[in-house]
């Protein structure tokens, strides 16, 4: 299973990066994440206006990382800077976890309105990695308001799985 959680947090990297690349070409601010710290998680009250929502759902996807990390790591950092420092961080920071915690081990936490739970590590890095694809695509349906006449990027796993099997082709992975 570990194997199928580093490719899917390496999938999950790529697409959240494709779409980092693709906000910041149209100017869309993302909020800087240390004006986020101990709020508790923005969904589902995103913004309205498309522009200011889409980075709303793109910030609350790398900051439900970082909480759902602070939840399976007690030493993990705090989310601080901009989403394009932050991102690769994060990622790297979930395959260390990944690396170090085994699947089934089981993580006690409690979710943002205090209830307790407790679910295999495993589960919760599966779902850390749906939840992106989720928001992404919510996204995407977002960026037809801000841009009709664009076309938004393809980050969908077929995508990243191509541009893999590609790489490896050529020898570069």
């Amino acid at each position: 299973m570990n194997d199928w959680l580093q490719d899917g947090f390496a999938y999950d990297r790529w697409a959240n990066e494709i779409w980092l690349r693709t906000l910041e070409q149209r100017g869309i601010d993302l909020i800087p994440f240390e004006n986020l710290i101990g709020l508790p998680t923005m969904y589902p009250d995103f913004g309205v206006e498309p522009r200011l929502r889409i980075a709303d759902v793109f910030c609350h996807i790398l900051f439900a990382q970082q909480i759902w990390l602070g939840r399976c790591v007690q030493d993990s950092e705090p989310a601080v800077g901009s989403a394009a420092n932050r991102l690769p961080a994060l990622n790297e920071a979930w395959i260390r976890a990944i690396e170090s915690i085994a699947p089934a081990r089981m993580i006690a936490y409690r979710n943002t309105s205090g209830t307790p739970f407790e679910m295999p590590f495993g589960d919760i890095a599966r779902h850390v990695i749906d939840h992106g694809t989720y928001h992404r695509g919510q996204i995407r349906e977002i960026f037809d308001a801000i841009d009709p006449r664009g076309k938004p990027p393809e980050t969908g796993f077929i995508g990243f799985a191509m541009v893999r099997e590609a790489a490896k082709a050529a020898g570069n992975l």
